[in-house]
């Protein structure tokens, strides 16, 4: 023990105790170090949760994360017990504010001014639903919106009852947006709607320019590799006149001329066919509207092909109506190389211009080949 009191660098006992000291000051130390990068782990997490959060210091704060990566909203005009007209207005057009909201996952739509701002950039389905009620059969009356984009006209829905004393038309197309745009339904001067009806479901997160929604895309044949993302949307022409047509392929299978978006590339707007770039369940959607004299009738129907079988049929006949349109949505599961159309019956008639009325959709909700 003396030798311990003069000469402590002999000690194995101080040794020993110098050595443990040295111990607890590197694990304290590596502890405190651990701890630390663990708040900070914590941190970037809880800000990848929450794009609006600003305590990571790894975030951008002047350009913050998109706002949310799932997205869904469908809201409808009222939900009252009886039935709630909406216009015919005079002298200018205005917005439809939809009140009654069924769901506004990661709230883009603002129940105040009817306007979905978008989140994040992405592919979108959108789905717009009009319904009037003339009051009695005879009384002329129009039903018709049209579906903005940053207020562009992009697409519309549109109904006259003549005879018939109630009406609807229903439109589906799937756009890619941009963070930031507007998307809202215009109600034209003098037409009047009881009941409508917007949906809009996020697809898929796609960070590429877009040139806005009345964008053509040239023919491109598929990619014969499996795509990950494939999506189309596409509509009878852009004319500014509204015009008619039939009997516009010899095979029957319209080709629709105008593209809102071919994502993959799989829609042939020379042969107006979508070739399936990979198997999966795809959803799909076509819509047909036609318009005649009044007095005259008229049968318009049409048919979803896969691989040249019916899968779904539009029939609408014209009688004392001058327009009528029809819609038909079905989830099919493809194979890579199937392919899509729609098919016209001969004699039909068909009419469009740049609001759209006849659309042909479809986008693939989840691939079965992986």
């Amino acid at each position: 023990m003396r030798v311990c009191l003069t000469d402590q660098t002999s000690c194995g006992c101080c040794l020993m105790q110098q050595q443990i000291h040295r111990m607890k000051t590197f694990f304290n130390t590596s502890l405190n170090e651990l701890e630390k990068e663990l708040l900070k782990t914590k941190n970037v997490l809880n800000s990848v949760r929450d794009p609006r959060s600003t305590t990571s210091p790894h975030l951008n704060l002047s350009h913050p994360e998109p706002a949310a990566s799932r997205s869904a909203f469908s809201v409808a005009l009222t939900n009252e017990n009886s039935l709630t007209c909406l216009g015919p207005y005079r002298g200018e057009e205005r917005l439809i504010v939809y009140k009654h909201v069924f769901i506004n996952l990661g709230g883009g739509y603002s129940v105040d001014t009817g306007v979905f701002t978008v989140p994040r950039s992405g592919v979108y389905s959108l789905a717009l639903t009009v319904y009037s009620d003339a009051g009695s059969p005879g009384n002329t009356l129009a039903a018709c919106a049209t579906l903005l984009v940053n207020g562009q006209v992009v697409a519309g829905p549109s109904e006259t009852n003549m005879q018939d004393q109630e009406d609807s038309a229903t439109i589906v197309i799937a756009l890619h947006l941009k963070a930031g745009d507007k998307v809202a339904v215009n109600l034209p001067i003098g037409s009047i709607v009881l009941l409508c009806l917007l949906h809009a479901v996020f697809g898929q997160n796609m960070d590429f320019s877009w040139n806005g929604p009345l964008r053509t895309t040239p023919r491109v044949e598929p990619d014969p590799e499996p795509a990950s993302r494939s999506a189309f949307s596409v509509a009878l022409n852009n004319d500014t006149n509204y015009g008619c047509f039939q009997d516009l392929a010899s095979d029957g299978v319209v080709i629709y001329k105008h593209v809102f978006l071919n994502l993959g590339d799989g829609y042939n707007t020379q042969t107006g066919i979508f070739t399936a770039p990979r198997s999966g369940v795809y959803s799909l959607a076509a819509t047909v509207h036609t318009s005649v004299r009044s007095n005259v009738s008229q049968v318009t129907s049409a048919s979803l092909l896969v691989n040249g079988k019916p899968v779904a049929v539009l029939f609408e006949r014209n009688g004392m109506d001058a327009e009528d349109s029809n819609t038909v949505v079905a989830a099919v599961q493809l194979k890579a190389g199937d392919k899509v159309a729609v098919s016209l019956l001969r004699g039909s008639i068909i009419c469009d211009d740049f609001k759209h009325y006849n659309t042909f959709t479809g986008y693939l909700l989840f691939a079965t080949d992986e």
